[in-house]
């Protein structure tokens, strides 16, 4: 599993130092803000599991570093620090949607559980926000719409603005089985040789990437034509033991905030339903095909049985007028 992430936003330099310092002991990747400005901005740039933040500090509180987080989308819990946890101020955060209140002075140990606590709940959120998503690729009653409802699905889970699905077309190609946030005449005409282009590689070595920022940026895909500005991408491979079923693309273009690890241990989950959601519909696709087949050998057989009987009905009326 991924390390988890603390934003850390208050204008005391000691205190943040302090509290780094636990933390990164503790094993959490640590980011640092002076003040509520500085911190929306990291937070325009990165996904944080927790965000740790002051209530009073000079210009806007942390208070209003929530309310305008979360108007941002962000879904970090959040963690408020005060010296006032009966304040007006602080009931405010905890209706604005802060997880916990943590009454200065603490310990190190309380930090920390609390920390702790508060990425649990982050990620079962997220967790269960997955756990919805693959509920709904098996609820679709139709095994045609499987596609739409994987890529609809994966897009929302995972706040991708754009998402498609490629599945094998013959031994050596890609092509698009469904897409969200591209033209629909992109779909079924998008062809993408195997071992070429990113979803191409990805296919070939059968291993998943996240890449932050544009791909032309990446060292791995310097030579690949991006299409439009991505900002962050995750390419998975739907593989049944070493057989390729598709490739899963998401990308965000107008969310500048970049994929994370966690996001890719998050696609990993989903990958492996949309597999499974794939590979039911092949089934029941070679059942039918199985049922046709057994179904016209019956007709076949019922035909020729029918044909069979006159003939043999005429050629022994045949021996009876020959021995007259």
């Amino acid at each position: 599993m991924s390390r988890a992430s603390v934003l850390v936003v208050d204008d005391d330099a000691d205190f943040r130092s302090l509290v780094r310092g636990e933390l990164v002991d503790a094993g959490y990747d640590v980011t640092l803000a002076a003040g509520a400005e500085e911190g929306l901005q990291k937070l325009a740039g990165e996904n944080v599991d927790v965000l740790l933040l002051d209530l009073v500090m000079p210009g806007k509180s942390g208070c209003e570093l929530l309310r305008e987080a979360r108007q941002m989308g962000v879904q970090s819990e959040t963690v408020v620090v005060t010296a006032y946890p009966e304040s007006d101020m602080a009931g405010q955060c905890l209706e604005a949607g802060a997880f916990e209140l943590l009454e200065k002075p603490f310990s190190s140990r309380l930090l920390l559980s609390t920390v702790a606590h508060a990425v649990e709940r982050s990620r079962l959120l997220r967790t269960a926000t997955l756990y919805d998503a693959s509920r709904a690729v098996f609820a679709s009653q139709d095994p045609g719409a499987i596609p739409q409802v994987i890529v609809e699905t994966a897009a929302s889970a995972l706040r991708a603005d754009q998402a498609s699905l490629m599945v094998p077309e013959g031994p050596h190609h890609l092509v698009v089985a469904y897409s969200k946030g591209f033209p629909e005449s992109a779909r079924g005409s998008y062809v993408v040789r195997i071992g070429e282009g990113i979803a191409g590689r990805v296919a070939e070595e059968g291993k998943p990437v996240l890449i932050v920022g544009p791909a032309s940026e990446d060292p791995r895909f310097r030579s690949v034509r991006a299409h439009g500005r991505v900002h962050s991408s995750i390419v998975y491979p739907l593989l049944a033991g070493t057989r390729l079923v598709g490739v899963l693309n998401m990308s965000r273009v107008h969310e500048h905030t970049p994929f994370r690890p966690a996001d890719l241990e998050l696609a990993s989950v989903f990958a492996s339903q949309a597999l499974l959601a794939l590979e039911n519909v092949s089934l029941v696709r070679k059942a039918v095909h199985n049922e046709r087949l057994a179904f016209a050998g019956r007709l076949a057989a019922e035909l020729t049985h029918e044909v069979a009987n006159p003939a043999a009905f005429v050629i022994s009326n045949l021996e009876f007028l020959l021995e007259d």
